[in-house]
């Protein structure tokens, strides 16, 4: 039981990294985008 509970707070970390990776490139390109624009 402990050790599933670690392996589900595992993954749930890597999905909330995951998530915040995503929104950091979205971020990125929307920069990159209007450097480009401008």
């Amino acid at each position: 039981m402990v050790r599933k509970k670690s392996t589900r707070s595992k993954v749930r970390t890597r999905k909330e990294a995951y998530k915040r990776k995503q929104q950091a490139r979205s971020y990125a390109s929307r920069s990159w985008r209007i450097l480009l624009l401008t």
